[in-house]
C-alpha cells in the first residue's frame, strides 16, 4: 500500500487506481505461490521418474533446479541413448548435410528434434557461460 501510495500521491486509499494496483499486485503473489507449487510438484515427479539424471543435472554450475527439472522432463532417461549423437540428433542439433550426385555439402544444424530440449540447453549454455566455475 506504501508504494502505491507514493506512486499515486492524489488519489485516496479507497481510489479507483489504488485498488487496481493492490488487486494487480495481490494477482501477481498468487501466480507466484501457483508458479512455485506446479514446480515442486514437477521436481518430486522428476525424482520419482529419474533421480540420478536430476541430480546429475543439478550437480553442473549454472543448471538452476527449473532447467534440471525441465531437462529430465524433455530428455528422460538418457541411458536409452547409446552416444552422443543420437541425444544429438534427438535434440536436432546434429549437423544437416546436402547431398547429390556433385555436391556434399555440410550445413547446419537440422533442427528436426525435440525444439523445447534444444531451447532449455541453449539456456543452460548461455547460463553455463555467464557463470564459468
Amino acid at each position: 500500500y506504501a508504494f502505491a501510495r507514493e506512486a499515486y500521491p492524489y488519489d485516496s486509499k479507497d481510489s479507483i487506481i489504488v485498488r487496481a494496483i493492490q488487486r494487480n499486485i495481490s494477482n501477481l503473489f498468487s501466480l507466484q505461490q501457483e508458479r512455485d507449487y506446479v514446480i515442486n510438484y514437477m521436481e518430486k515427479l522428476a525424482k520419482a521418474v529419474n533421480a540420478r539424471a536430476l541430480s546429475i543435472y543439478l550437480s553442473i554450475p549454472g543448471v538452476a533446479r527449473i532447467a534440471a527439472v525441465r531437462l529430465v522432463a524433455e530428455l528422460g532417461d538418457l541411458r536409452r541413448f547409446s552416444t552422443s549423437a543420437q541425444i544429438d540428433a534427438f535434440v536436432g542439433i546434429d549437423p544437416g548435410r546436402y547431398q547429390s550426385g556433385e555436391k556434399d555439402s555440410s550445413l547446419g544444424i537440422t533442427k528436426h528434434g525435440n525444439h523445447i530440449a534444444r531451447k532449455i540447453l541453449y539456456r543452460v549454455i548461455t547460463q553455463m557461460e555467464t557463470v564459468k566455475a
